[in-house]
């Protein structure tokens, strides 16, 4: 009997000392549990190229096949971006452009954009 009740009590001191250090963690230092790489997405500002799929000057929109981007280990893909009617007003499907974005929250904010050869 004292067997089975120091094993529960040493299976339960583990148990709860891993939730401590765990919970410990997420809170230090003021950082929170999400991984560093995403927080550091949404502060960074992103240089790419890519080309003009579509065009929403109304909805503040563009969709744009970007090539892929090291800095954030994402390969070339299809993103829609929000973006201020004024910096679409050259940008036209099909134009090759150079383009700068931040990440906020859940949207990709375009902050310059420009047609390149």
């Amino acid at each position: 009997m004292k067997s089975a009740i120091l094993f529960v009590l040493s299976v339960s001191l583990t148990f709860f000392s891993t939730l401590a250090v765990s919970a410990d963690h997420a809170g230090h230092g003021g950082h929170s549990a999400v991984p560093c790489a995403a927080k550091q997405q949404g502060d960074q500002i992103v240089a790419t190229t890519g080309i003009v799929e579509s065009v929403d000057r109304a909805g503040g929109k563009v969709t744009i096949t970007h090539d892929p981007i090291p800095s954030l280990n994402w390969p070339k893909m299809i993103m829609r971006f929000t973006a201020q009617a004024d910096l679409l007003e050259d940008i036209k499907a099909g134009d090759k452009v150079r383009f700068d974005f931040r990440n906020q929250g859940s949207e990709s904010v375009l902050l310059d954009i420009e047609r390149i050869q």
